[in-house]
């Protein structure tokens, strides 16, 4: 068996697709290793990041310079995102693509950009044998909008990459006196709809919110403007990009997770929270009730009125051990082990 991974993205681990591509290389290098076959993986990527491509097991490809001639040796190939640069032309590559989400097309307010989107990955879709999807709300997303008639299609979920070893450690942002908070986390632009969070904090004066992820976007200039101007910044905290010890003190500390998000493939926070034991009060866009099952809160991202609602409606009742433990069972099946055996077996039935 010889197959090729594009881990392209494994050059930028700050983003989703980044740890994505670590967290598979480094599962099936592991599930690799016990085994005693000739099953040959290559992983390709560019020079910057190749360095955490670390495994007797899986070999090491630079991308190639001239990508649209590119002809792999290989007998399958694994595009493990739907944006990828590079595609190998020969049919007798068993291609596999993996879709995340469709949220381009619902951010973008042009229809011909919109149009040109699909035309490129409905190309990209008649080009393989088979498409993987993170969740199956995304992959019901797919059928609607894309011909999937000529490929198999399979659900493969993401894991869930916490270092429960790592020792918490308070972020610095935030007071050394907060104990009671309520937690959200994700880039802060307007598909995460975090200026809802705001409007929760004005109905409920006595509660505390920390909200940590990249700021990059003016999105979150425009909260923080908010932030001072209604007076919230003793109890509202935007703290920026943390580190994995920083989130594991926030979700083992917080009250709950908020998570407000308008558009979702699959919703990694919630899966988090919950592997710590965390409540979660979500939105219910996208992905969000597959991953939350039947254990979240939920309410329309478009009505501030009912997320207020579902906080209070949490704050009525005590979270219980039970719960707890309920929660991190639930996120037990979200594992990047998991996902891994089930890409090697894809792989293993394509060769």
């Amino acid at each position: 068996m010889k197959t090729i991974i594009d881990l392209c993205k494994i050059s930028d681990l700050n983003c989703g697709l980044g740890q994505v591509a670590l967290h598979l290389h480094q599962n099936l290098n592991e599930l690799l290793s016990h085994t005693n076959n000739n099953d040959e993986i290559i992983s390709y990527c560019e020079e910057k990041g190749s360095e955490h491509l670390k495994g007797e097991k899986l070999l090491y490809k630079k991308s190639h310079r001239y990508p649209f001639f590119f002809r792999p040796d290989c007998t399958v190939w694994h595009a493990i995102h739907q944006d990828i640069k590079v595609y190998p032309s020969p049919k007798r590559i068993k291609k596999i693509l993996t879709i995340h989400d469709l949220n381009a097309i619902h951010e973008e307010k042009r229809e011909d950009k919109k149009a040109k989107y699909l035309k490129n990955l409905q190309k990209k879709i008649n080009q393989s044998h088979t498409v993987t999807f993170i969740s199956k709300f995304t992959q019901s997303e797919v059928q609607k909008h894309l011909d999937l008639s000529k490929v198999q299609q399979k659900v493969i979920m993401n894991g869930v990459a916490l270092n429960h070893d790592l020792e918490s450690e308070r972020p610095k942002a935030i007071p050394e006196d907060l104990r009671e908070f309520f937690f959200s986390i994700g880039t802060v632009v307007p598909k995460k709809n975090f200026k809802l969070i705001l409007d929760i904090a004005k109905a409920l004066p006595e509660e505390k919110f920390v909200i940590a992820g990249t700021t990059f976007h003016d999105y979150a200039k425009e909260m923080s403007e908010e932030i001072k101007r209604e007076n919230l910044g003793s109890r509202v905290f935007l703290i920026g990009e943390i580190e994995e010890a920083e989130k594991l003190y926030l979700y083992d500390n917080a009250k709950a997770l908020i998570h407000p998000s308008f558009l979702e493939g699959f919703g990694l926070p919630i899966v988090e929270a919950y592997s710590r034991g965390l409540p979660v009060i979500s939105s219910h866009a996208g992905s969000l009730p597959e991953v939350c099952g039947d254990y979240g809160l939920l309410f329309d991202p478009n009505s501030k009125e009912e997320a207020i609602e579902r906080v209070k409606e949490f704050l009525e009742y005590p979270t219980t051990i039970e719960l707890k433990n309920d929660l991190v069972n639930f996120a037990s099946q979200f594992s990047w082990k998991k996902a891994a055996q089930e890409y090697l077996s894809l792989y293993q039935s394509l060769n």
